[in-house]
């Protein structure tokens, strides 16, 4: 057992003695290089630090951190130590838009609205130029009537896929 002991005691003062700093401070050099190269800040809030829940007792730092790489995060904004991954959390916002068609002869895309071509001539002949157009379903041949909710008034008109 006291083999064992010593043989811990050993590594942990070599480690010690490598390192040059106790385990768990920051390399305050590596930083200062860091920043002059990269002329970024350095990422504030970091993990690696120990707490005791049951004496409610910073431990200090459970891990070292050294900046021998000047890594940055993805984004290029903050510098972090060498053996911190960073996650980015990318986000995107998304619109839904819906318009009500009275009918499908009057069809016109709200997005082409501007580039679609119509020709119309006296009111009898007209067509319109548009692939978009071309990919709208026709009216129902043989159309199925369900009646409207309550609160709306009138019958709805439904196709069945086959019928486009």
């Amino acid at each position: 057992m006291n083999n064992f002991r010593a043989t811990i005691l050993f590594w942990a003062a070599a480690a010690w003695a490598k390192s040059g700093k106790p385990s768990g401070e920051m390399d305050e050099v590596g930083v200062q290089k860091c920043k002059n190269a990269l002329k970024l800040p350095v990422l504030e809030v970091l993990p690696g630090g120990g707490w005791d829940n049951l004496r409610n007792v910073d431990m200090g730092r459970v891990m070292e951190l050294t900046y021998s790489n000047c890594r940055t995060t993805e984004d290029r904004q903050y510098i972090i130590p060498d053996e911190i991954f960073t996650i980015p959390q990318k986000q995107s916002n998304l619109e839904m838009n819906s318009e009500i068609l009275e009918s499908w002869a009057n069809y016109q895309s709200s997005t082409s609205y501007s580039i679609n071509t119509e020709l119309s001539l006296f009111s009898k002949v007209n067509g319109k130029f548009s692939t978009e157009f071309q990919r709208v379903p026709a009216p129902c041949q043989a159309p199925t009537f369900h009646p409207a909710t309550p609160h709306e008034s009138g019958c709805h008109q439904y196709c069945h896929s086959d019928q486009f």
